[in-house]
């Protein structure tokens, strides 16, 4: 196996790994990583890839564990709230 695939697979796996243990920072520890290793372009398409595949995979486990009330609240005020924040960003 070639030394930058080795290093991409392990710049996958720190972020990965990050993901996991925090529930966030998959894409601020393994991307600058494939971006030096890869194109910025191929780099940035590859983070997204790996990142919704690790969400994907934690979302999955922790589907049945969702406590649905505090859910509702929680989606109406992110609903409510995207298209004013969307205004206030442009």
């Amino acid at each position: 196996m070639e030394p930058v695939v080795v290093l991409i697979l392990f710049a996958v796996f720190l972020g990965a790994l990050s993901q996991r243990v925090t529930g966030m920072g998959f894409g601020l520890v393994s991307g600058p990583f494939l971006v030096l290793l890869l194109d910025p372009f191929s780099g940035v398409i590859l983070v997204n890839i790996c990142g919704i595949v690790a969400s994907f995979s934690v979302f999955v486990r922790t589907f049945a564990e969702v406590e649905w009330p505090p859910f509702r609240h929680l989606a109406l005020g992110a609903v409510l709230g995207t298209i004013p924040g969307a205004l206030l960003s442009a």
